[in-house]
């Protein structure tokens, strides 16, 4: 079995990879409900109830359901100031353990390590700052800093994180969850890709193009 050692450059996705997507969500939630109790006088902790509430039954439209079950008034100009601000929140979550335990052993190893994460650049650097990933990977792109069309699967990212340390394509690895967008990098390149499973919000996608990734973890200290 490979070990992430034999690589020079180890890159991370995000959400679901090295934090918890869905406790963003939550701590989104806790925000926003806040924000709807000063605005309209209703308990903070009853609107976060059934915000949790709808969110783990997966229903789309939150916010409209959440404040329609209150019989509270509302636009779409009040909805879209509620996702502007859910998403520019600054956030209440922490890294994966495993994620620190991998980390502290190619730092010991003299391996470089990246995080490349699609999101909205605004939310994602929310994160970065909140969990001073700049003070613990080495170097950081956010897609949609680039643009919305250089989301993964897009290789700009990858050509990028390449041309940064001048590293051969064959001596990186790329750990992410999303079957759908993070290992189709090997159309392009000779990347090793590895799949986290923690039963995230993208796990049970499809591989895009039947792309599947080379290797299957369910805890990222399984590459150690």
């Amino acid at each position: 079995m490979m070990k992430i050692s034999d690589f020079d450059l180890i890159i991370f996705d995000i959400d679901d990879t090295i934090i918890s997507e869905s406790q963003f969500n939550l701590s989104g939630f806790k925000f926003i409900s806040k924000i709807i109790s000063q605005d309209k006088k209703i308990h903070e902790e009853d609107l976060f109830g059934k915000f949790q509430y709808y969110y783990e039954l997966g229903f789309p439209k939150i916010f409209n359901k959440t404040l329609d079950f209150f019989n509270l008034k509302y636009d779409d100009i009040y909805i879209e100031n509620l996702v502007q601000k859910f998403r520019e929140h600054s956030p209440q979550i922490k890294l994966y353990d495993d994620f620190l335990i991998v980390v502290k052993y190619l730092r010991k190893n003299n391996k470089k390590i990246g995080i490349i994460t699609d999101g909205f650049k605004k939310t994602q650097r929310n994160k970065i700052n909140y969990l001073k990933l700049d003070e613990i990977v080495d170097y950081i792109i956010v897609t949609d800093e680039l643009g919305k069309e250089f989301w993964k699967p897009h290789p700009l990212s990858f050509e990028k994180m390449k041309n940064y340390f001048e590293i051969d394509y064959r001596k990186m690895v790329y750990i992410g969850d999303n079957p759908l967008k993070d290992f189709a990098i090997k159309r392009n390149y000779p990347i090793f890709t590895v799949q986290i499973n923690r039963n995230g919000l993208y796990s049970k996608l499809k591989y895009l193009d039947d792309i599947e990734p080379d290797l299957i973890v369910s805890s990222l200290d399984e590459l150690i």
